[in-house]
């Protein structure tokens, strides 16, 4: 579903670069290893995480963030951080999935690959489900509020905020 996708949404509360934090990235290099498609071929991948007071700016983020993509994205490939919090008695951010404009997944256990022993639950999401659920993580959300700037990463490792 995601190679044929143009548009991927990783939705992880606890998702991090640091290392510190957990194995993200080993998780993200497989994607984007799997992801490499035809020539000219364009692809943003969103990561939504949770926020809270150990999270980095995101002038850190885009900084460190683009040092551990650089090399990693495809041609045509972006890949967005967005962080979110909670609406004031509104809907729990725990769940983990990936989403796109065709669908989506829920995981279980997270998107951390933190051992070779640990093992997750994959549930298909149908159509509207997922869409339900990416609207949560879009401008106008009811759902969920946008914390701080969003930081883009281009393929030749360009940041921007936004």
């Amino acid at each position: 579903m995601t190679a044929v996708s143009k548009e991927v949404d990783i939705v992880d509360p606890y998702f991090d670069l640091r290392p510190a934090k957990g194995n993200y990235l080993a998780t993200l290099v497989s994607l984007l290893a799997r992801l490499a498609g035809a020539p000219g071929q364009t692809k943003a991948i969103r990561i939504h995480f949770r926020d809270h007071d150990t999270r980095p700016s995101a002038e850190i983020l885009a900084r460190d963030g683009s040092a551990q993509v650089t090399g990693l994205l495809p041609p045509g490939y972006r890949i967005e951080f967005y962080a979110w919090s909670e609406k004031l008695g509104g809907e729990d951010f725990h769940d983990r999935y990936v989403l796109t404009e065709l669908g989506g997944i829920m995981i279980g256990a997270g998107l951390s690959a933190d051992g070779p022993e640990e093992s997750a639950a994959f549930t298909l999401l149908n159509f509207e489900h997922a869409q339900g659920l990416r609207s949560r993580f879009s401008d106008g959300s009811t759902v969920y509020a946008r914390v701080d700037s969003a930081v883009r990463i281009h393929d030749d490792g360009s940041t921007e905020l936004f």
